[in-house]
């Protein structure tokens, strides 16, 4: 959908619903240009990502292959959720 800056400081939270609930993208125009896209926000928190993680049943080679792709992201990134 595209939108008027006006449109979007009259109607943000029906804007924001319909980015939000309906996985639409928002184009904002400012004086008859695009400067702004707005998207539903992508990929989970820690807390999301270890909540879904502990609601899974791993076989053990499951849990084998996550734990070596964590270390692996842990050397490459840092830190990747390890103890």
């Amino acid at each position: 959908m595209v939108v008027t800056a006006t449109q979007l400081a009259t109607d943000s939270n029906g804007i924001i619903d319909r980015v939000v609930e309906r996985h639409e993208k928002a184009d904002i125009r400012r004086h008859g240009k695009i400067k702004v896209e707005m998207r539903r926000k992508a990929g989970v928190s820690k807390s999301e990502l270890l909540a879904i993680l502990a609601s899974v049943r791993f076989s053990a080679r499951e849990q084998a292959e996550l734990t070596a792709a964590m270390k692996q992201a842990n050397e490459v990134f840092g830190y990747a959720g390890g103890h």
